[in-house]
């Protein structure tokens, strides 16, 4: 949700008078405004008066709570605190992350949210306030991020951790205009994920962006169809894959199936599969029965064919890379998210 700079200030001064309202012995006797040194930055002060003395609290105000925008936020009120040491700086967004809330912490400034979720200490003063719903959540720019065209991007960086990439390889790389890359830039460097150095960008938090990417991924984002069938699962794998050699499908297997290819020692009953196409003969040519739910086999159309990236070859059988691999394991219940963490350590082994 956009949010208007006029919103923004009256919503921040609002919630810092709520903030205050109810502690007899401090009262806010007056606020002004600073000019700013720049077009995202809106400097509010305000002096409270304390049972011995007059506190100047220095509230720098941004558009969004990122941890980038919370140390260019701090950087200034650090200036200002230079002019004015007995003040005390608070930072304000309409939403603000959990990683920028710990920096706020260690550099000993206070941080509040637009919906008054906040933590402001000095002197003998701490106040904490948590749970309110706040409208301006994080989950319009996990949407942008995370949208398929983004996920091409993520995929890429990824599959190559350490690769240091200009923005025109990745946009060859994963088929997406240079738009579509730089948002994702701007996204990962808002949350001090990437670095940008030289002209080229690098993952710095890979572990964070599939962790965050794990917590919004979900199988039913592709078409799901289930199937029984009295094959075993290796049986009908093989066969699912011959079936589409010979018609020239494009295919890889996940899930359990995955982890099987993957790791031969793993036990299990049903198979899943990716498949561009599911063509109406399939029940005919392999003896399956279509089911609603709670099938032996489960066929997935995927939703973008960045699904493919970085496919991988056991035996013959293709399988989704690691990273697919993990996403789609979590998504399942029991031991799904048990072989899940054992791939995303494999994950993380690979890039030591």
């Amino acid at each position: 949700m956009k949010v208007k700079r006029k919103d923004i200030t009256n919503g921040a001064i609002h919630a810092l008078q709520k903030a205050f309202e109810n502690i007899p012995f401090i009262e806010m006797i007056d606020i002004g405004f600073e000019a700013s040194f720049g077009k995202n930055s809106s400097n509010l002060i305000f002096n409270l008066k304390l049972p011995d003395r007059i506190k100047k609290v220095i509230v720098e105000i941004k558009p969004n709570g990122q941890p980038r925008f919370a140390r260019e936020a701090i950087d200034r009120i650090v200036q200002y605190n230079q002019k004015a040491p007995d003040s005390y700086g608070v930072f304000m967004a309409p939403y603000i992350s959990s990683t920028t809330a710990k920096i706020c912490r260690i550099n000993n400034i206070g941080h509040m949210d637009l919906s008054g979720n906040c933590q402001i200490f000095f002197d003998n003063i701490y106040i904490e306030m948590s749970g309110q719903s706040n409208k301006y959540n994080e989950k319009r720019d996990l949407r942008s991020i995370f949208s398929p065209k983004s996920e091409r991007v993520l995929r890429a960086m990824l599959h190559h951790p350490g690769k240091k990439w200009k923005v025109e390889e990745l946009r060859d790389e994963c088929n997406v205009s240079i738009g579509q890359v730089s948002n994702v830039k701007k996204q990962l460097s808002d949350r001090e994920w990437l670095s940008v150095k030289r002209g080229s960008i690098h993952l710095t938090e890979p572990a964070k962006l599939i962790r965050k990417w794990a917590s919004r991924y979900h199988l039913k984002l592709n078409k799901v169809l289930e199937f029984n069938t009295l094959k075993s699962a290796r049986k009908i794998e093989q066969d699912l894959t011959d079936y589409c050699r010979v018609r020239k499908i494009n295919y890889a297997l996940t899930g359990f199936s995955g982890m099987a290819a993957a790791d031969p020692s793993f036990h299990h009953m049903s198979a899943m599969m990716f498949m561009d196409e599911i063509p109406d003969d399939i029940n005919i040519a392999l003896s399956l029965k279509k089911v609603e739910r709670g099938g032996t086999l489960t066929l997935l159309i995927p939703y973008d064919d960045g699904i493919y990236y970085g496919t991988q070859s056991y035996d013959g059988l293709n399988v989704v890379a690691p990273l697919q691999l993990y996403l789609d394991l979590k998504d399942l219940e029991g031991p799904g998210k048990v072989a899940a963490e054992t791939i995303y350590k494999r994950i993380i082994d690979s890039w030591t």
